[in-house]
């Protein structure tokens, strides 16, 4: 069966010890989302419906885990917060098919690791780069800049638990366009000890010399801010 992938990857990144920069940064999932979708509710206005036909846990009436509903949310001041999770960063990535033995495998086969480094680099890029430096904007510090988001693109962290698993089955239907199509969204909970990831990020950032001042400060303020996983990001299309 064909499977048609709408949402890739998704990844929240949560420190589970009790950070302000995380709290204060939580992303809320969009207003009106369908519970166990993670998915805008269809305006008023339009012809769009969605239904959850069936979920993992349906059979026994089971309620849907908080961490998949914090995931749906995208919140991640729950995610901190999750039971034995102490000292631990939270990462959900989930996916999105017409085949759920198929989206599942592919998922599962994933390289989180690398995908772990690259979400790094991409909030190194968006929240570092050009004008994002202020009085350090120079072409100098953005190749500084560039060389980090280089480097942690390659890397792949190690220490990656993974914690959980959790399905929801949904149907769309489009009656201005008269079609009815299901889908399957399939979440993935992963684990990783604060401390190790820390200690990652330290060796990487070793290996990026500084060679002014202003890149001794650039690379102290990138090193603390992934220390504080301060990067709720969400990428699609992957």
């Amino acid at each position: 069966m064909r499977m048609t992938m709408m949402v890739r990857f998704a990844g929240i990144f949560c420190m589970a010890a009790a950070l302000v920069s995380c709290a204060g940064s939580s992303k809320q999932g969009p207003t009106g989302s369908i519970e166990g979708t993670g998915v805008e509710a269809p305006r008023a206005s339009t012809s769009i419906e969605r239904i959850r036909v069936d979920y993992q846990g349906a059979v026994t009436g089971s309620e849907i885990p908080a961490w998949v509903q914090a995931a749906i949310d995208f919140d991640t001041d729950s995610l901190q917060r999750l039971p034995g999770f102490e000292g631990k960063i939270a990462i959900v990535d989930y996916g999105v098919g017409q085949n759920l033995e198929l989206l599942r495998s592919l998922v599962n086969n994933f390289n989180i690791q690398a995908s772990v480094a690259r979400r790094i680099s991409n909030y190194v890029e968006a929240s570092f780069g050009g004008e994002q430096l202020g009085d350090k904007n120079t072409a100098e510090n953005r190749s500084f800049v560039e060389e980090v988001v280089a480097t942690f693109s390659r890397v792949e962290i190690s220490g990656l638990a993974r914690e959980k698993e959790y399905w929801v089955k949904l149907r769309t239907i489009d009656r201005g366009k008269k079609t009815e199509s299901e889908q399957y969204y399939y979440y993935v909970l992963y684990s990783i000890s604060e401390q190790l990831l820390n200690e990652q990020i330290a060796r990487a950032m070793d290996n990026i010399p500084a060679r002014t001042r202003d890149q001794e400060e650039i690379r102290a303020s990138v090193e603390d801010a992934m220390k504080r996983a301060a990067y709720n990001s969400v990428e699609e299309g992957r």
